[in-house]
């Protein structure tokens, strides 16, 4: 089974795929959770990055303060097999 330091590399290839997706000049990218299915022997990496707010709010500030920001924090779920592939990358939505 793999061992949670095996998750940094992963961590780092993540990143390098999503940084051709990503909208932003400074995306601050960050690692925000990590899973093994051992049944289908594969990681699933949870990166967190910032995009520019599409969503800006009509609304008074205090009614939606978080849909004011210039930048939103978005999650995507990369999976990564045992050779190092990524398999898939899924939208992650994250609660507010």
């Amino acid at each position: 089974m793999p061992t949670i330091l095996d998750i940094k590399p992963l961590y780092h290839k993540a990143v390098q795929a999503l940084s051709n997706v990503a909208n932003s000049t400074s995306p601050d990218f960050r690692f925000e959770q990590a899973e093994y299915d051992e049944k289908k022997k594969f990681w699933k990496i949870v990166v967190s990055y910032l995009e520019p707010n599409t969503n800006v709010s009509t609304q008074p500030p205090h009614m939606t303060p978080w849909y004011d920001l210039p930048y939103e924090r978005v999650y995507r779920e990369v999976w990564i097999n045992d050779k190092e592939e990524i398999v898939k990358v899924k939208i992650f939505n994250a609660q507010r």
